[in-house]
């Protein structure tokens, strides 16, 4: 896994994906999604939620395991609802990962950027 690098978007720092670090991601991430399953099982019990809206939340999950060089594939469908056609960012926002195609991301990281200067004025 000693290959695998995150660059970070704000300055460039490549920070080497390491098992320690992504071992308690992964971990982190299963557990969050087991929660957030949990709470849409129970609004569709409670009707909030359709069977059909449960069914595609769970149809758009995988479990993925990292190859020997520590690289995850996405699935195509996943890719293409992110419009994800060539390099990857991978960014946090909060407690979550987002990733982003490389060309979409600077679209809104400037978008963001704008908003944060205006507000400080």
């Amino acid at each position: 896994m000693s290959d695998l690098v995150i660059t970070c978007p704000a300055c460039a720092t490549a920070i080497p994906l390491t098992e320690q670090l992504a071992g308690p991601l992964v971990a982190e991430m299963r557990a969050r999604f087991e929660a957030k399953a949990a709470q849409m099982e129970e609004k569709e019990a409670r009707g909030e939620i359709s069977s059909a809206w449960l069914r595609t939340f769970y149809a758009s999950a995988s479990l993925v395991a990292p190859d020997s060089q520590g690289r995850v594939a996405l699935q195509a469908e996943l890719r293409d609802f992110a419009g994800i056609t060539g390099t990857v960012i991978a960014t946090g926002r909060g407690r979550w990962v987002e990733l982003w195609d490389a060309e979409r991301w600077q679209q809104v990281q400037a978008a963001g950027d704008a908003e944060l200067a205006g507000s400080r004025n």
